[in-house]
């Protein structure tokens, strides 16, 4: 029987990669994927290179630390399917603060089977298919930060 777990963190450490090589900016943060399944991500970011003029997580990182951590699950879902040429892009994105961060972060997006079953029904059928995100930051053990996103997944133009 396959090992789901060195599956799993063979996929995390590939799309890892991949977020990183295709965005730059993933890269600078030290954007990492801990965990990664079809309806869970889970991510790191240290708080060094994501630090504004107070000592303080800067609020345009963690906007992007909660965009990455949903794209992971996306990409993730598209990389199993194994769907030609995924074209994916976020079509509305928000966060609210809550607190300041302090310390190293970690973010988690989960959705229900349900939602990832249809999202990956709509996908197959139609070639293109929406899904509402919402990504949790924590920091010290508190949420310091609530993303909210729509990402749009289809098959790219040729």
């Amino acid at each position: 029987m396959k090992d789901l777990a060195k599956d799993s963190q063979v996929y995390a450490n590939k799309i890892s990669k991949k977020i990183c090589e295709d965005i730059p900016l993933a890269n600078f943060m030290e954007f990492g994927i801990s965990e990664l399944g079809q309806t869970l991500a889970k991510t790191t970011l240290p708080l060094g290179p994501n630090v504004n003029h107070l000592g303080t997580g800067f609020g345009g990182s963690l906007y992007s630390f909660g965009a990455l951590t949903c794209y992971s699950l996306v990409l993730y879902n598209l990389e199993i399917l194994k769907f030609p040429n995924p074209y994916v892009v976020i079509a509305s994105g928000e966060v609210k603060y809550l607190q300041a961060v302090r310390e190293n972060m970690s973010a988690s997006v989960m959705i229900s089977n349900k939602e990832q079953e249809q999202f990956v029904k709509t996908l197959q059928s139609k070639g293109v298919a929406k899904i509402n995100l919402e990504a949790n930051i924590i920091s010290s053990g508190n949420i310091c930060a609530e993303f909210r996103g729509v990402y749009v997944a289809k098959k790219a133009r040729r």
